[in-house]
Parts: C-alpha cells; structure tokens; sequence
C-alpha cells in the first residue's frame, strides 16, 4: 500500500509515481493553481541533501524549489525535468559529441559540490538528467556527505542503501580511506567506460567480489574506436587517489585533450551494446594463419640477409675511412658509397632508388595531382612490397590531402575543396573522414542555394506576405544550422525580426491583439534577441482584451492538442499557439510547461521510429518540428539524434565493407589492429543485434575451427587447440566445438597415460 500518498501537499495532484521505497519515494506532480509540473521527493528520515541543495544553486544541480514537513516526513519540491536521464538517452543512440558536452556540465557541478567540501557520493547514469533545451542535472544528493565525515565510514560496502551503488565506488571509500571529491571522479570513470564500452569495468555476481575487482584489479581496455579516450579514463579511475586528476579543473583539460576526433563524433553510443571476452593473447607465431606465417617468413629471410649486407657494408667503409681524408672529399665519396650500398643490398637496387626520388619530388610539387603522387609511391611498393617508408608516406599523404580539404572549406574556397574532395573519393575510396568532409561541402553548397531562392521568394512577394516570410524563415534557419554564422542568413532573419516586429506594434496600436500576437511571434521566432521586442510586448499588455486573447490562445492549444494536433497542419496546431503565448507573454507557465510536453513528446517519437529504423517517419516529425518554429535548442537534439543515427549506420556500413575485404584476404586474426575479427566486434559494440556482423564473425570463427583441425591433422596439437580456443573466445556456448575441445583433450589425456606406461 503507498502510505506516502497521504504525505502529498493539498496543493499538488499526483499525476504518476516515478519510485516506490519504504523510506523514500518521488513523484510527478501538478501544481492545483499554476498548472506547473514538479516532482516531489519524499523522505521518512531527512538528511543532508536538502540543505545542500539550497546553498549549492547551480545550473547543472537540480533546482529545489521549496521544503516541506509533512507530519514527519520530509517533503522536497524540485523542478521538472522531462529530458530524460542518460542511461534512458542511450536506449535510442547518443552522439559521442553531445556526450562531451554533457561530461563537461557533469564536471562543473562535480566542481561545485566539492567547493562545499562534500562528494555526490552516488554517481551514475541513472543520476544524470537532461532539462528541455539539453542541459544536464546532476540528481539525487542522498548518499551526498561532507569531506571530514568520509573517514568516518569505516569499510563502506554495499550493505547500506545510502552508501552509493557497488559498481561506481571508488576503491577509497571501500576500504574507509576517501577524503576528498576524487572519490567522485573515480564514479565518473566507471560512467565514462561504461558508456563508451556498453559494459561496466567491474562485474560479477558476486559483489565481494566487484568489491575486490574495484581495490585490486588492473583498469579495463576501451574498444579499439575510443583508445584515445583511454588516458581519460585512467586518470579517473586510478586505484590512488593521489593519481587521479586533482580537481574538477584538471579533469576539463582531460576531456578536452581526448575530445572525439571527427570520425568519433559521428559514433552514436547505445546501452544495447553488447562486448564479448576478448580474444586470447598468445604469440604471433600460433595465431597466424598459414597465409600470415608465410608473410612473416619473407619478412625474416630479408632481414637476415640485409643484415649480412650491413656487415660487409661496415668494413668497406670503415677502409675508406681509414685513408684520413673520408671527410674532406665526401662528396667525391659519396657516389661510391651507394654504389657499394646499391650492390650490397642496402638499397635493394637502382630501378628501386630511382621509384623514390621521383616520388619523392612530385610529392614537393603543390601542381601535382593525388592521383599522380599517389601512383608514384605506389610504384615503390610494387618494386619493394614491404617498403616502410612508402607506406608512412601514402598514410601522410592522405592525412594532408584531407587536411588540405578542410582548409579550403574554412576559407569558403568551395570549388578547391569540390575538386580535392573528388581525386580523394577517387584515390582513396572509402574512408570516414572523407564523408564528414563530403557532407559538409554538400551542406556549404545546399546553404548557397537556400539563401538564393530565399530572397528570390522574398524579393517576389515581399516580406508582408506571411506564407513566404514563414517559408524564408525557416529557411535561414537551416542554413545557420549547415552553416553556422552564415552572415547571409543572419542578415535575413535580422530583417524578418524588424519588419515584423514594426507589424506587430501597428496592430497593437490599433486595438487588433490577436494579430498582434501572432506578428510578434513571427518576430520572436526571427530573433528573440532583437530590443525593440520589449517594447511590443508592452504595447500589446496595455490593450485592454489582452487577456482574454491570452486565455482563448490556451484554450484552443488545449483542445488541438485533445484533438491529436500538435504539430500540423500549419496553422492549426497546440504548437504554434504555445508560441504565439509565449511571444507576448514569456513567463506564461501553461504554455511553457505545455510546450515542453509537446517537445518531450516529439523527441520520445522520433527516438521511437529510430529504434524501429524508421527513417522517414523520424524526418518526418523534424520537418514538423521545424516547420512549427520549436526552439532551436530542442530542434537540434533531434536532428542531432537522427544524424548520428545516420553517421552510425554508414559507419557500419564502412566498416563491415573492410571486414569483408578481411575476410576474403585471410586476416582473421591479424595484424592485431586491422583484422576482420576486431572490426566486427566493433560494429556488434555499435548494434549489438547486427544480423550480417554476427554472420560474419561466425565465418571468421568457423574458419579458425578449420585451420585448428588443419593444424591437428598436420601434428601441431598445441597450435589447434589455441585456434580452437580462438574460435571459442567468439562463440563460448557452441556446443560441437565444445565437445571438440573435449575430445582432444581426452586423446592428449589418453596419449600421456600410454606414454607413463
């Protein structure tokens, strides 16, 4: 029975109950006279976290409105926040990008809590919630205590419900040793890895034993695509606190110092993501695949026989050196020491020298195509296949030439930056980076041709005309979206703003509120910066009817939005209305609040028809986002989601191309960083359920069963057994290779016991 329904203040209705203890609970509620949503914590044994609230007061801190004393329960009021927490975000996919920012906020109210000589005591993603516009909050203070206390807590384990949660402790705070706010960083550590991951660092169903994996057990591994956020993670998550990062500061530089590269930012993390054990370390020469030892065979035979040139090499010029005038006629030397060089085989031979200079000198040659400067290293390694040199050479390449690519698209040099895009896509083919380059030059294009037709519209119908200053609107805004500061653009909706800001002022003059309203909205969705807005507002609250337009505004928003209208048609919809509410009136807090519904409402939709790979509906419910005029804040976390969900499904889609490159070349297992293996557990750590992924990696498998057998039948029992364990890494609960490994290890078992006798 919830007994604590009869701790509810009379001025709020409960609308649903968000949890259920029995010393605590929190609840939704609706205020009975302001129609304002907050939420109730209620408490049967006070502490800390009320008075902390009050005097912490920080935008990345819940807010607490008021404290209550219900017959001995305490009653805190806090502020609604319907954004979700971050462990909800990440059932529908979080860009790796916005999750930076989200850190950085989680940091600066990390900093605050400390500067009062407390710790949060209980971070987790469940703990971190997002307002309307995006903004993060940091929640429930419970375990929070003050620095002197902390070695009080002798041995702090589990047992206590407000000691924290097991996973995230840090290790100081089990053994009784915490005194500052790194236990915290050491929480966000755990957070960090786990959201990178798609697993906690520490887990087991034991939890003495995550006790003890926590005090004694080395940091995890990241994946593969997030190494270079693995000094971060080392830094927070040190088993001393005197080796962790020492404030909120230090750990902002560490977030921005590993910040996600461009092809990261465009990684959409999910908490589906499933990791499997890593695969088994043992030497390069039992886990190469035949094909990969005969490489490795070549490779040795050169060295060897390099060396020995290197040796008759030193004695003939330890001669030469010998006359005493080596170094007053080097130059005339010098021909003759290649030419030794050449016939030795330290330069494998003329035709081999003479690839590279050419090469060599194309490449200082800024008229030259990629193509041509590509082909000419190419031709190096033709002559000498394993060529360091060449390879470093066409990688620096390519990173310059994208380089190059950026650069024009920063100076507005768009047919340079179209033409070096093109020999790039042609010369290098797919490559990540070359398609956030590519989308970018598309969206510079499509913004050129937006602001053209723009105020080709406008010039044809001018500004007064309503349907085409909706239409610039919107317009102008996607623009600022592709291309931020785009001065275009900002001087078109600077002059929306004016004129319609100069309309909404006449109709208010003349006694006409309703239009007035609805001019001043167009203004506002322009630029809610603009002064001269203050001064319409004025206007319009003096006319005499303002209120009763005001009511008839809501009323009709309520009944549209009954009537399943929220966002469409134009014209008629709750969401346009808000708006119109909100222009002349912004502290209205029924349509603000109704309006945050309507936005919470759209984000749930569109991360829906993500989940289902609905595309088009998703866009869908953008474009009526947009179309209505929402914040720009909210409309950017939805296209944000739909955006990474794209970059996420191309990533894959790149990915799972190389890996079937992989597979058909033989690299199962190697080289340790650009195998077929590692590739598809990355995508299975992107979607865990990828069908064609889970395919592959079950071929790759079933090959390393083939050479396992191979290698039994040719003799070599340890090198199959250690496939075989390969195999088995993949797929732990295949059941013939089970009973496979079973069976040889009975004959090994069999063979040792006839040996004995």
């Amino acid at each position: 029975m919830n007994d604590f329904l009869n701790y509810i203040p009379d001025d709020f209705q409960v609308l649903e109950w968000i949890s259920l203890k029995e010393q605590s609970a929190v609840a939704r509620v609706q205020g009975r006279k302001d129609g304002a949503w907050r939420v109730l914590k209620l408490k049967k044994t006070a502490d800390a976290e009320a008075g902390l609230l009050a005097e912490l007061k920080h935008p990345g801190i819940v807010q607490l409105e008021g404290v209550r004393d219900m017959g001995g329960v305490q009653c805190l009021i806090l502020e609604n926040l319907v954004g979700g927490s971050l462990d909800e975000q990440l059932e529908y996919g979080l860009p790796v990008q916005f999750l930076w920012t989200a850190l950085n906020q989680i940091c600066s109210a990390l900093g605050r809590i400390h500067e009062l000589e407390y710790i949060h005591g209980d971070l987790k993603p469940e703990h971190v919630l997002f307002s309307l516009n995006g903004g993060v909050r940091l929640i429930d203070l419970h375990a929070a205590r003050p620095f002197h206390t902390l070695t009080d807590q002798k041995a702090l384990v589990a047992s206590r419900p407000d000691s924290g949660t097991l996973e995230y402790l840090a290790p100081e705070r089990l053994s009784g040793d915490a005194s500052d706010g790194r236990a915290d960083f050491y929480s966000l550590g755990v957070m960090i890895f786990h959201l990178l991951s798609g697993r906690l660092p520490f887990e087991s169903s034991d939890r003495e034993k995550i006790l003890q994996m926590h005090l004694h057990d080395p940091i995890p591994r990241l994946p593969l695509h997030f190494s270079k956020q693995q000094p971060l993670v080392n830094g927070l998550m040190a088993k001393r606190p005197a080796d962790r990062f020492a404030n909120a500061d230090a750990v902002r530089q560490a977030l921005e110092d590993c910040a996600p590269d461009d092809l990261q930012a465009s990684i959409a993390i999910r908490s589906a993501a499933i990791v499997t054990d890593e695969i088994l370390r043992i030497s390069d020469q039992l886990r190469s695949l035949p094909g990969e030892r005969q490489q490795i065979q070549r490779r040795l035979r050169r060295k060897r026989r390099r060396r020995q040139a290197l040796q008759v090499t030193g004695v003939g010029l330890a001669l030469l050196l010998a006359t005493g005038t080596a170094f007053l006629v080097r130059d005339a030397w010098m021909p003759t020491v290649s030419a030794v060089a050449l016939e030795l085989g330290i330069i494998e031979d003329r035709q081999l020298n003479q690839a590279w200079n050419e090469a060599d000198s194309l490449r200082q040659d800024p008229n030259q195509s990629l193509a041509t400067i590509y082909g000419a290293y190419q031709r190096v390694l033709v002559l000498s296949p394993d060529n360091a040199a060449a390879r470093q050479a066409i990688q620096t390449l390519a990173q310059d030439w994208k380089a190059s690519i950026e650069d024009a698209l920063q100076k507005d040099d768009l047919s340079l930056a179209e033409s070096r895009l093109l020999e790039a896509n042609q010369v290098l083919g797919e490559d990540p980076i070359l398609m956030v380059l590519s989308l970018r030059l598309q969206n510079r294009f499509r913004a050129e041709r937006l602001l053209a037709s723009t105020r080709t519209l406008l010039a044809e119908n001018g500004l007064s005309d309503l349907p085409s200053a909706a239409a610039a609107l919107q317009a102008y805004q996607e623009i600022m979206r592709i291309a931020p500061r785009h001065p275009g653009a900002e001087a078109g909706l600077q002059e929306i703003a004016e004129h319609y800001s100069q309309l909404a002022a006449d109709a208010a003059l003349a006694g006409e509120v309703n239009l007035a309203i609805m001019l001043l909205e167009r203004a506002t969705a322009a630029n809610n910066e603009l002064r001269d807005l203050d001064r319409v507002r004025q206007l319009i609250s003096e006319a005499t009817s303002i209120q009763s337009a005001l009511a008839e505004l809501l009323d009709n928003a309520r009944r549209l939005r009954a009537e399943g209208r929220t966002l469409t048609p134009p014209g008629a919809n709750a969401a346009e209305l808000y708006q119109q509410v909100l222009a002349t009136d912004p502290d209205n807090a029924t349509a603000a609040q109704g309006l945050e519904e309507l936005v919470s409402q759209t984000r749930m939709q569109i991360q829906e028809a993500l989940g289902v790979n609905n595309m088009r509906q998703a866009e869908s419910l953008l474009e009526q986002a947009v179309s209505v005029g929402l914040a720009a804040s909210s409309v950017a976390l939805m296209r944000a989601s739909i955006d990474s969900e794209k970059q996420r499904l191309a990533l894959i889609e790149a990915m799972l191309s190389r890996s079937r490159g992989l597979l058909a070349e033989g690299f199962i297992t190697q080289p340790a960083d650009n195998n077929a293996t590692s590739l598809l557990r990355e995508i299975l750590a992107l979607e865990s359920d990828h069908s064609e992924a889970k395919a592959l990696l079950l071929q790759a498998a079933r090959r390393l069963v083939e050479v396992a057998r191979e290698a039994r039948r040719a003799g070599l029992a340890t090198q199959a057994d250690e496939y075989l364990g390969l195999a088995l890494a993949l797929f732990p609960e295949r059941g013939e290779w089970i009973q496979l490994r079973a069976e040889w290890r009975d004959e090994a078992d069999e063979r040792d016991t006839v040996g004995l006798r």
